[in-house]
C-alpha cells in the first residue's frame, strides 16, 4: 500500500481524526474515581504542550541567531528566556507524569504516555541543539549552512 493520491490522503486524514476521537471518547476517571470530561483529563497536558512548543521555538530561533551574529547579547536576550521556558515547561509534563502515575491504572491513561513521549522529544531537541552549538564552537564556522547539517 502506497500513501500516494487520494487513498493515501483519505487514509492519512482518517488517522489523523481517529486518534484523537480515540481519546475523546473513552471514559476518564480523575484519581479518585469520579468520571470527568475528556477535555478536563487533557487540558494540563495541552497546556504544558503549548508552552513546550513556545521553548522548543525559541530554542531553535537562539541556536539560528547564535549562529548568524555570534554576539554575547544573544544570551542574555534569548538564551535566558528559553532555559526558563524550556525548564518550566519539562518541569510541568513531569508534575503531569508524576500526578498521573500515582493511580494503581496509570498506564491505562493515556496522558502520562503522551507526558514521556513529550519530554523525550524535548530532550532529543536539547541534545540536537547542544551538538549544533558544540560544534559551531570547535570548527569556528561563520554561518549556519555548515553547521546546521545532519549529523555524520
Amino acid at each position: 500500500f502506497q500513501w500516494k493520491g487520494k487513498a493515501g490522503r483519505l487514509a492519512a486524514a482518517a488517522i489523523m481524526a481517529a486518534t484523537p476521537l480515540l481519546f475523546v471518547m473513552r471514559t476518564q476517571v480523575d484519581a479518585k474515581g469520579n468520571v470527568i470530561p475528556a477535555w478536563k483529563a487533557f487540558w494540563t497536558l495541552f497546556g504544558a504542550s503549548n508552552q513546550l512548543l513556545a521553548a522548543l521555538t525559541l530554542l531553535g530561533i537562539t541556536v539560528w541567531l547564535v549562529h548568524i551574529y555570534r554576539a554575547r547579547w544573544i544570551w542574555w536576550v534569548m538564551g535566558l528566556p528559553t532555559v526558563f521556558m524550556y525548564v518550566m515547561s519539562v518541569w510541568a509534563l513531569g508534575m503531569i507524569l508524576k500526578a498521573k502515575m500515582a493511580p494503581a491504572v496509570w498506564w491505562a491513561d493515556p496522558v502520562p504516555w503522551v507526558a514521556v513521549v513529550l519530554i523525550l522529544l524535548a530532550a532529543l531537541m536539547l541534545f540536537e541543539a547542544i551538538l549544533i552549538l558544540l560544534r559551531a564552537a570547535k570548527n569556528g564556522v561563520q554561518g549556519p549552512s555548515q553547521v546546521l547539517s545532519p549529523i555524520s
